[in-house]
């Protein structure tokens, strides 16, 4: 992911988060201790509910980037209504240097 073309840089949000649909629909939140928005997304349904420090949405294929200040304080996914611990199903997530 580091050779992403699209890749943009923002020296208020230094750090860059990616979450990756595996094909099995799944909601995530993420929440940092800083901001976070949305960098860019090709996932069909749309991009992701940022607020202040805090994002959500929902994934099945494709991908989300996020930037964000400061470290990841929670990442939870959802799949099919309770938390998916480890599954196969789960998407994705990475934080990118």
């Amino acid at each position: 992911m580091d050779d992403d073309p699209h890749r943009q840089t923002d020296d208020r949000l230094p750090n860059r988060l990616a979450i990756e649909g595996t094909g099995t629909p799944a909601s995530f939140e993420i929440t940092v201790d800083g901001t976070v928005e949305v960098e860019r997304t090709d996932v069909p349904a749309g991009a992701p509910v940022t607020s202040g420090s805090a994002a959500e949405g929902a994934i099945e294929e494709g991908t989300v980037w996020l930037r964000f200040s400061g470290a990841v304080l929670d990442a939870t996914v959802r799949n099919g209504g309770a938390v998916a611990e480890g599954s196969a199903a789960d998407p994705e997530i990475y934080v990118v240097e």
